[in-house]
């Protein structure tokens, strides 16, 4: 690995938000922009970017070992950041990537590489991001989560170390910009929408190869589509709502609190 004159701030709401999105899915990666901010630092020679939410994306190809994403959510990411820059006053733009490694490290495969250098060539700052997730160790009995920051060197694809990558300095801090943790939640409430659709999708493709005199066919795919609505509901919209009830009771008791003690103090 190589060092890097970019650091990369990501608050603790953004990360567990990502780590929520990568355990949505066990045998797939999924993947999703990060929104944030850059600033560039003279007197220490660096680009500081500092994370602020992320855009859940629908992927376009779902596989153990690679995403895809199609131009048109590239595009709707860069809309949504107009549009949180609008909200928040804030100069925020789409700074990276994130995606998944169920199972595995969190080091970037050659094809993580090839996609990161190709959106580094529109912006120099640009970072990736990978989450690893479902990484257990059955001797130790023990399950382990990293997160890790990278860009791809601009010799990747000319030498024969074409696994190098670029480590960039990766700072966890506890709470981002302003209204960073209400849009992370907000990003975060989408997921079970984006699943749904994944899965319509994929739905309506099988579908569109069938045979309609097939009817055990339609009727097979048309439960299999049932089967992972259901498994979607158990395992990620009930934990979903149950997390986000308890964030807002939680909010709700600490709003409540601070009534108590500005009205204390003003007697």
């Amino acid at each position: 690995t190589m060092e890097s004159p970019i650091e990369v701030l990501l608050p603790v709401p953004l990360m567990s938000a990502c780590f929520a999105h990568a355990f949505s899915s066990q045998h797939q990666e999924i993947l999703g922009l990060l929104i944030g901010t850059v600033q560039s630092d003279p007197s220490r020679n660096t680009t500081l970017v500092s994370l602020h939410s992320q855009l859940i994306l629908r992927r376009s190809d779902k596989r153990c070992d690679r995403v895809e994403v199609a131009e048109d959510q590239q595009l709707a990411g860069a809309k949504h950041a107009e549009a949180l820059a609008a909200k928040t006053g804030l100069p925020l733009v789409v700074v990276g990537w994130y995606h998944s490694h169920p199972h595995i490290t969190v080091g970037p495969s050659h094809v993580d590489l090839s996609t990161q250098l190709s959106y580094q060539r529109m912006a120099r700052h640009f970072v990736g991001l990978i989450f690893s997730c479902f990484d257990s160790d059955a001797k130790e009995l023990k399950s382990n989560m990293n997160v890790a920051c990278f860009q791809t060197p601009a010799t990747f694809g000319s030498t024969s170390a074409t696994q190098d990558y670029i480590k960039v300095p990766l700072h966890i801090v506890p709470e981002g910009p302003p209204l960073s943790t209400v849009t992370t939640l907000e990003a975060l409430a989408d997921l079970p929408d984006v699943l749904l659709r994944e899965e319509l999708d994929s739905h309506d493709a099988a579908k569109s190869t069938l045979s309609c005199r097939d009817a055990i066919d339609v009727v097979y795919n048309d439960a299999v589509l049932m089967q992972n609505i259901a498994t979607l509901t158990a395992t990620v919209l009930i934990p979903l709502k149950r997390m986000l009830s308890e964030r807002h009771a939680a909010a709700t008791a600490a709003l409540k609190a601070l009534h108590a003690a500005r009205e204390s103090t003003a007697v």
